[in-house]
């Protein structure tokens, strides 16, 4: 189990008795928000500075920093996209932006480290969208203000939604039933 230690740079290594034995310090992620452990590499997302980190689990060290790989729909200055998710689903990396589209709308990239390149996969995924998870050969995602779970390949007739008032859906797992994690809608200055 894997957690990244927000404020701290640090990603937490846990065994299956949720004990702490190794850590990782990425200094060059800025405001965390996703990680993800391929083979044997391990990727963070660095939302404030829009990079993928790259580190080799065996020396721990930063192979490489994936720069400009989300860009906004249709170009604009006012409009700057941040990183948030990464997840491998199958035998792609894929990384959630939110403000990636002129309305706000999250995007979905697939990413190619070999070839340190992204492609926007799939659009107009509700507002602040957070996780992205397999399940029946979709990939699922929840519209955190939207209130709602959804497939991306087929969202009108594979749709969730959520009836909470005043909070936001922001954690996503599954087994034989969908589990949500609900917050409170916070700031950014709240949460630092």
């Amino acid at each position: 189990l894997l957690a990244i230690r927000r404020g701290t740079q640090e990603v937490l290594f846990f065994n299956r008795e949720l004990e702490l034995f190794d850590s990782i310090k990425v200094a060059q992620c800025h405001d965390a928000h996703g990680i993800e452990a391929v083979d044997d590499k391990l990727y963070c997302l660095s939302t404030s500075t829009n990079e993928v980190i790259e580190v080799d689990l065996n020396t721990k060290s930063v192979t490489n920093v994936f720069k400009d790989l989300i860009r906004p729909y249709p170009p604009s200055p006012r409009h700057q996209p941040h990183v948030n998710t990464i997840e491998k689903i199958g035998k792609h990396l894929y990384i959630m932006a939110h403000r990636d589209h002129v309305e706000d709308k999250a995007c979905v990239y697939q990413f190619d480290p070999t070839q340190e390149h992204a492609v926007r996969w799939a659009g107009n995924l509700g507002m602040y969208s957070h996780s992205l998870l397999e399940h029946q050969n979709q990939i699922w995602t929840c519209d955190s203000q939207g209130l709602k779970v959804f497939s991306i390949q087929n969202p009108k007739e594979n749709c969730i939604e959520i009836a909470p008032n005043n909070m936001w859906a922001r954690g996503l797992a599954v087994d034989d039933f969908f589990y949500i994690g609900l917050s409170a809608a916070s700031c950014r200055a709240q949460r630092h």
